[in-house]
């Protein structure tokens, strides 16, 4: 639910719903760390889609540091960091079904070698089989660079999403700190990664 909420407005999870972070009144948790915040910075009729869970197809080293959650954290400092192979995806999960409408990806800040060149972006509602809503292709990057890819034809909700990547920019590793998929109001209230 975004009733009261304008562009620029800092939100804070209160411990069941995203909510204006103008004091701590009214909210059982008070935001400790950049992941309890969001900021509203979309205009007209689209938010932030809040990730419940997370996988990857690989992790390097199985590293808690590395971890696929890191993409999600709103912490651009964490990433997630594949292993050297294509293709590869990362994935997230909602509490419902999503109505994408764009994806942003900030790629990593000491090298544009190890991001997405070419993608799909795809749904799935079961986390098995997947649709893809999107294809882009020859995209090069600059070191901590962040791109929004529009996905502003799409009109059906799903409750998985992922960026499944055939070739990257050099390294074959990708190393993603921030993933936003923003969907379009309306959709269901989801709940942060616990």
């Amino acid at each position: 639910d975004t009733t009261g909420v304008v562009s620029g407005k800092v939100l804070k999870y209160n411990g069941t719903q995203w909510v204006p972070a103008d004091d701590n009144s009214g909210s059982s948790v008070s935001p400790t760390s950049l992941g309890d915040l969001i900021t509203y910075s979309l205009t007209g009729s689209t938010y932030p889609a809040v990730v419940t869970s997370s996988a990857a197809s690989s992790i390097i080293d199985g590293s808690t540091a590395n971890q696929v959650s890191n993409a999600f954290d709103g912490n651009p400092t964490t990433y997630w960091h594949s292993t050297d192979a294509m293709p590869q995806w990362i994935s997230a999960g909602f509490a419902a079904a999503q109505t994408v409408v764009a994806v942003s990806i900030t790629i990593w800040n000491f090298s544009a070698n190890r991001s997405p060149r070419d993608f799909k972006v795809q749904g799935s509602n079961n986390n098995t089989d997947w649709t893809d809503v999107a294809s882009f292709t020859g995209i090069v990057w600059s070191i901590n660079e962040t791109k929004t890819f529009s996905l502003a034809s799409n009109t059906i909700g799903y409750l998985y999403w992922r960026i499944y990547i055939t070739a990257s920019n050099g390294d074959n590793y990708q190393t993603i700190p921030t993933i936003v998929f923003t969907a379009a109001t309306g959709a269901a209230t989801a709940l942060p990664v616990g």
